[in-house]
């Protein structure tokens, strides 16, 4: 996780800067912004790392840039901090995914552990994105009637049906079902639903 980047989106200048220079201390990579829309403008949304956020910010809150997030469907993680913090806002925090919410004054260890859970979380999207992007690649390989096959069968239609359908023979048909299945690195039918399904509902990497 060394080429992770905490962000820190704080419009306090004093508090921005003493705790850039603290993650720094730390040994972690930091950036600073002094309102969310200038991190949404400046930062790298589908970067390693997470955001230190503060909730009570003018143009834009620190719920309202993890919505953001999400609808951008950015991976970065979010820590909201606030002086400010009631239990509607520890909620709606909760609600849009994030990690979890801190009041200040905070103790480091509490941050430090909320930024290892961060971290935690941003690797393993990765993760689940790399293999997303992986399957895609596969996808991208296939003929346009493996692909027209592949799409029959996981309905449901039997060889039969599909050969009749596109006009093809029963052997042609049970002939593409194996190179898909290989191709796609899948056992079985089921399988091969259960991985597109998946990466239906992963982003891309944008690389």
């Amino acid at each position: 996780m060394n080429e992770a980047t905490i962000y820190v989106v704080e419009d306090d200048d004093a508090g921005r800067e003493a705790l850039l220079a603290w993650l720094t201390a730390q040994g972690c990579r930091a950036q600073g912004f002094s309102s969310a829309l200038d991190f949404l403008a400046g930062a790298d949304l589908q970067a390693r790392g997470c955001v230190i956020s503060d909730f009570r910010m003018p143009g834009m809150n620190g719920t309202e840039l993890q919505a953001e997030l999400n609808e951008r469907q950015s991976v970065l993680p979010v820590i909201i901090v606030s002086g400010y913090a009631d239990v509607s806002v520890a909620v709606r925090a909760m609600q849009q995914g994030a990690v979890t919410l801190l009041e200040k004054p905070y103790q480091n260890d509490e941050l430090l552990a909320a930024i290892s859970d961060a971290l935690t979380r941003n690797f393993y999207a990765h993760q689940q994105i790399e293999k997303a992007d992986s399957v895609r690649r596969r996808l991208a390989e296939l003929s346009q009637t493996q692909r027209k096959v592949m799409q029959l069968l996981i309905a449901g239609r039997p060889n039969k049906a599909v050969a009749g359908h596109l006009n093809l023979g029963l052997r042609t048909v049970e002939r593409h079902r194996q190179q898909i299945l290989k191709a796609m690195q899948v056992d079985s039918l089921p399988e091969l639903a259960t991985l597109l399904a998946t990466v239906e509902q992963t982003p891309a990497s944008n690389c």
